[in-house]
């Protein structure tokens, strides 16, 4: 009867994205935080293929818009980025669900890089603006902390789970 009313733990994978965000950008000493940028794509990829009642579209759409804030890039580009990462992990969810991690883990690693070119095609042509090489080691960083992610989301999930049981 009441499990369509709204409770806060179904905001939690919107949480975790914007404190991947937030890690992201922290200015510290050392410069070891830039490598994070890549990090709330991991997240948006393991809510969009566990729980995506959890995390809407329009929240995955937004949540790249605020990173495109935060990254000072041309708005809506990680917003439409998320989007699509999103919308083809859905679309695949039948086919990652019966799979082992290593074939998620790669397939994640598939999608960084397909995104990663895309946003590189679209501000290379659109504004004649180079990526540094540097990014291409942001997106390997995130596929290296993809399994550390995972497990953390993993954690989470059951968490949600069992406070909305």
């Amino acid at each position: 009867m009441f499990r369509n009313r709204f409770h806060p733990a179904q905001l939690i994978p919107e949480v975790t994205v914007v404190l991947a965000l937030m890690l992201a950008h922290l200015y510290l000493p050392f410069s070891l935080t830039a490598y994070f940028i890549a990090l709330p794509t991991c997240f948006v990829f393991y809510w969009s293929l566990y729980r995506p009642d959890l995390l809407p579209l329009i929240s995955v759409f937004l949540l790249g818009l605020l990173q495109d804030f935060l990254l000072d890039t041309p708005m809506g580009l990680m917003g439409f980025s998320f989007l699509i990462l999103s919308m083809i992990v859905r679309h695949k969810k039948e086919y990652l669900d019966a799979q082992e991690f290593e074939v998620i883990w790669l397939n994640f690693g598939f999608m960084l890089f397909a995104i990663g070119l895309g946003q590189y095609l679209v501000l290379n042509t659109a504004y004649n603006y180079q990526l540094p090489f540097s990014t291409l080691l942001y997106h390997a960083f995130a596929v290296i902390l993809f399994p550390s992610v995972y497990v953390i989301c993993m954690k989470v999930q059951r968490y949600i789970h069992r406070i909305m049981s």
